[in-house]
């Protein structure tokens, strides 16, 4: 007779099992703190409440201690290695760059839109 007793669930795969709040916004604010070197977490709190999103600064502290070497490492795959440089798509070859600094602080001989 085969046994009834019902097998425990696999352990959740997903690192952002546990958290109340949609895997987009966990990312967004992680992605904020570390990208803008926002010191304060209640800077990210800010933030986030300036989009209708209520957050405690606890909570995005949790989030980033948690999730940051998960994106650190899912960022090392995408990232060039160092040394190596990657063509920009959206410069054909015999273009030059202008950058915006030098559109407004040294005259230029032809028109440039923007």
């Amino acid at each position: 007779m085969p046994s009834t007793r019902r097998r425990p669930l696999p352990p959740a795969t997903s690192a952002f099992s546990g958290f109340r709040s949609p895997a987009e916004v966990i990312v967004v604010a992680v992605r904020w703190y570390l990208r803008y070197n926002l010191v304060p977490y209640r800077d990210v709190e800010e933030l986030l409440h300036e989009r209708g999103i209520e957050v405690d600064h606890v909570t995005v502290c949790r989030w980033v201690q948690r999730l940051t070497p998960l994106l650190i490492d899912a960022a090392r795959f995408i990232r060039a290695p160092p040394g190596t440089r990657t063509p920009n798509p959206r410069i054909k070859s015999g273009e030059v760059p202008i950058s915006a600094y030098v559109l407004r602080h040294h005259s230029v001989p032809f028109s440039v839109a923007l």
